[in-house]
């Protein structure tokens, strides 16, 4: 089972990839390993051989192009929140953390739309999407997990 991770920035995406990784039993890649192993020659189909959960650098279009079945999620929470969040692990004042926020937001999308002529964030490009705030990360991770389970 090959899990593609998308993320709104601060909706804690990355740690839930982390936590599903370890709950399934997976390697996790995210765009540092990614980018690491492309610098080495190697092409992310290298990586989906087997099991594993991608976070973010358009995996889930890039798989489905080359015809490998995954399964795409989309981790969202509200604006507020995701600013809240960041705020408190960066530790800056909220000002900074909504610019930041933004900023970030702005850069996925636009990778993303650039790449896959797609839409970022839009729920009809992914097998599921959730809102972290809703269940926090623990609990998202492991809903995630459970629907996963449920699909081999």
């Amino acid at each position: 089972m090959i899990i593609c991770i998308g993320r709104e920035f601060g909706s804690g995406g990355h740690e839930i990839g982390k936590c599903l990784s370890e709950g399934l039993g997976i390697p996790f890649y995210d765009h540092e390993l990614v980018e690491k192993a492309m610098e080495r020659s190697e092409m992310t189909l290298e990586l989906a051989k087997d099991d594993c959960v991608f976070v973010g650098r358009c995996a889930d279009f890039v798989l489905k192009q080359q015809g490998v079945r995954c399964v795409s999620l989309f981790i969202t929470a509200p604006f507020e929140d995701r600013v809240k969040r960041k705020a408190e692990l960066l530790d800056m004042k909220e000002k900074q953390a909504v610019s930041l926020v933004r900023k970030m937001d702005k850069q996925r999308k636009a990778y993303y739309d650039y790449y896959t002529g797609g839409s970022w964030g839009r729920p009809h490009n992914y097998d599921f999407c959730i809102n972290s705030s809703s269940l926090g990360i623990k609990e998202t991770a492991d809903t995630i997990e459970t629907l996963i389970k449920s699909r081999k």
